[in-house]
């Protein structure tokens, strides 16, 4: 979903409430597995944070115009949001943006899961009145500085990504690489030993970025899609190695 292709069409929810595998809408072309991704530049014209409630409402919006009828509605995300186990992150993008290719990067800032980055363009740090620092809190999402979202839901030993997507105006900077990988660190805070999610099984670029992360098949579901499968895949955490570059990555942004 960085760069090519156009988003996958999502189900209509009336499959399973917020535990169903929400298929994960990245589609930007990947590495394979073996030919290790770049190092983005952590210069930071964008960063990943913790989606608070009354943002929901302009990701629903984002949602709809990208997937239509499928899109999760408002009160949806609401009732997933309010369930235990569960996580949504944003991508947050200042008002003005370079073009697609100029050397940008994140800085990420995941709050509550796992910690705050000390990279330029971070939010503005105060002085709390015991004289500590602290993050300020971030202005709130708009359509226009909405990059993308990911949504996270664990139980037990499995974690899934719900949904994912980003919006035109983010793709092609990495955005939906760097939500999965967020993604697959508050799993590993979570304790979980799977991360699971579903795609559409013509989404070729989704799906090396995803078997670029470590995901592997293990199954489909016919014409779960109008006219095409979905492909079950599956990251197995204990298959990362301490020096993999998805937790080098992760290091970096503590």
């Amino acid at each position: 979903m960085d760069s090519a292709g156009s988003p996958e069409h999502r189900p209509a929810q009336e499959h399973r409430p917020a535990q169903e595998h929400r298929p994960a809408q990245e589609h930007r072309p990947a590495q394979g597995r073996n030919e290790p991704a770049p190092e983005p530049n952590w210069s930071a014209q964008w960063r990943i944070r913790p989606l608070r409630w009354w943002e929901l409402e302009v990701v629903a919006a984002a949602d709809a115009h990208i997937f239509g009828p499928t899109a999760w509605t408002l009160s949806y995300y609401w009732a997933v949001k309010a369930q235990p186990g569960t996580t949504m992150f944003a991508a947050e993008l200042p008002h003005t943006l370079t073009l697609p290719g100029e050397p940008i990067g994140p800085s990420i800032s995941v709050g509550e899961s796992l910690g705050s980055t000390t990279s330029a363009g971070e939010a503005p740090r105060s002085t709390t009145s015991a004289g500590e620092m602290s993050v300020a809190e971030p202005a709130d999402l708009s359509d226009e500085t909405l990059g993308g979202w990911i949504v996270m839901s664990a139980a037990g030993r499995d974690a899934d990504v719900m949904t994912i997507a980003t919006t035109e105006r983010a793709r092609g900077r990495g955005i939906g690489r760097a939500l999965v990988e967020t993604g697959i660190g508050w799993a590993l805070t979570r304790g979980a030993h799977a991360i699971h999610l579903e795609v559409d099984s013509v989404n070729a670029s989704a799906i090396r970025l995803y078997a670029s992360l470590g995901f592997e098949e293990w199954g489909r579901r016919p014409d779960y899609y109008p006219g095409s499968d979905a492909i079950l895949m599956r990251l197995r955490l204990s298959s990362l190695s301490a020096d993999d570059p998805i937790l080098r990555r992760l290091r970096t942004r503590e």
